[in-house]
């Protein structure tokens, strides 16, 4: 199955929104949300990366604006029938159209672990540009060292598979910024930044 086939096909996407609605799942952001609640209010938020939208409902309670971008048009479009009052919009976070100092907030979960390492730098300098005050990168996949797996075979998108040694993921984020909090849970890594 091509990447393409797999996620162009809304069942796949439902049924990932419901393994990613899982208890273990939601126990496995509650770091994440713990440092966002270190951030205090906040008017905008950009969840780039966006995916079906799991992330939103702890943004919409504290009445922050939030936007959505995901480069999947599949997932946009499956996400805006279950959420049809967010703005969720198509982008690419290594080409991004967004204006410099979108949001206050530009906020990651699971993304750089799918991009090819050599793009990651560029991700998250994007990601910089478009915060006007802090960057959250949260990621899977933490270990002994840093390397890509590909994933059945596939050489793009979703397939690659990053694994990120803190040490080395800290040094990248400080290129962008300063770290300002961070929290790891089992193999997930949570990373604030002050841009």
């Amino acid at each position: 199955m091509t990447y393409s086939e797999y996620w162009g096909n809304a069942e796949t996407i439902k049924t990932l929104d419901r393994c990613w609605s899982t208890k273990e799942r939601m126990r496995r952001r509650q770091p994440i949300y713990e440092l966002l609640d270190t951030v205090g209010k906040v008017s905008s938020v950009l969840d780039h990366g966006a995916g079906t939208l799991k992330d939103y409902p702890y943004f919409k309670k504290r009445g922050w604006r939030y936007t959505a971008a995901d480069i999947n048009r599949k997932m946009i479009s499956v996400s805006r029938e279950a959420h049809p009052e967010v703005l969720y919009l198509h982008d690419d976070i290594l080409n991004s159209v967004f204006p410099d100092n979108n949001s206050e907030l530009v906020y990651s979960n699971s993304v750089i672990c799918h991009l090819p390492l050599k793009t990651v730098p560029v991700a998250l300098r994007e990601y910089a540009r478009l915060a006007q005050r802090y960057v959250l990168v949260a990621t899977p996949y933490l270990g002994d060292e840093t390397k890509t797996e590909k994933v059945n075979g596939e050489n793009e998108g979703w397939f690659w598979l990053n694994h990120f040694k803190h040490a080395y993921l800290c040094s990248l984020l400080e290129e962008i910024g300063k770290i300002v909090g961070r929290r790891l849970y089992q193999d997930v890594g949570a990373y604030l930044v002050k841009v």
